[in-house]
């Protein structure tokens, strides 16, 4: 008895179907590729964001352009969706940019945990789209990685979850490439942390994309307050009176 014997009357005749199943069936045999806008879909913001990094068209599996700017800022109120518009991003550039090599950080490495935090929701969206979770090394790699290769070597597409603490942490990164530097609540790091990690914003030796960019997410206050307000030229209401 062949297979398609065992199936039941009804299922051996396609042209039978209901034109619904008919639709969704070949749909489906006919995909081949998926594209970062069926794993994950953005709220108006965190859109926004993907268009000033480049990666709107990417989405949907179109081209990835240059970022607007190298440094973006992604500010507004504690809830706002900053820390999902960023791994969103990660999720789109990961997928369409060959090679790229991505840094997420956070001051203290326990700000990365929890149910709230980019690493749980990075567990749920990156292996959609074929990521491999290296636990020891808090890395994410999408493609051909080697055995004991370096997280920021090879031609796999990779994300690491990064923290600097102190001042002192800086030097952890010195051989570091980042095409996008991502700061989580940027404004919980001193200006000398972030000045140098900026200097590790650089095209990694694999990477296909066009420039390299970094992403500053905050809310109002913290150590780093003045340094951003600085480089971003905002004002507060009382500056103006």
């Amino acid at each position: 008895m062949t297979s398609s014997q065992r199936l039941p009357p009804s299922l051996r005749r396609p042209d039978l179907w209901s034109a619904w199943d008919q639709e969704k069936v070949a749909s489906y045999l006919t995909q081949t590729t998926l594209k970062p806008s069926d794993v994950w879909q953005p709220q108006p913001k965190q859109e926004d964001l993907l268009e000033l990094c480049g990666l709107r068209e990417a989405l949907d599996g179109g081209d990835v352009h240059p970022a607007v700017c190298g440094l973006i800022g992604y500010g507004g109120a504690a809830g706002g969706g900053k820390t999902e518009g960023m791994i969103g991003a990660a999720l789109v550039a990961l997928h369409q940019i060959p090679g790229v090599k991505i840094g997420y950080f956070r001051r203290k490495f326990t700000e990365l945990e929890g149910s709230d935090g980019p690493i749980e929701r990075s567990q749920i969206l990156f292996p959609e789209i074929g990521g491999k979770y290296n636990k020891s090394s808090h890395v994410w790699r999408i493609g051909d990685v080697k055995k004991d290769e370096n997280w920021n070597e090879g031609s796999a597409s990779a994300l690491r979850f990064c923290h600097c603490q102190y001042e002192s942490d800086v030097s952890n990164y010195q051989s570091a490439a980042f095409d996008i530097l991502m700061f989580d609540e940027a404004t919980h790091f001193t200006w000398p942390i972030v000045r140098y990690l900026l200097t590790r914003n650089r095209v990694s030796r694999h990477s296909k994309i066009p420039k390299p960019f970094a992403i500053m997410s905050t809310n109002p206050g913290g150590v780093g307050h003045m340094w951003y307000k600085k480089i971003y030229d905002i004002k507060d209401r009382a500056d103006e009176i």
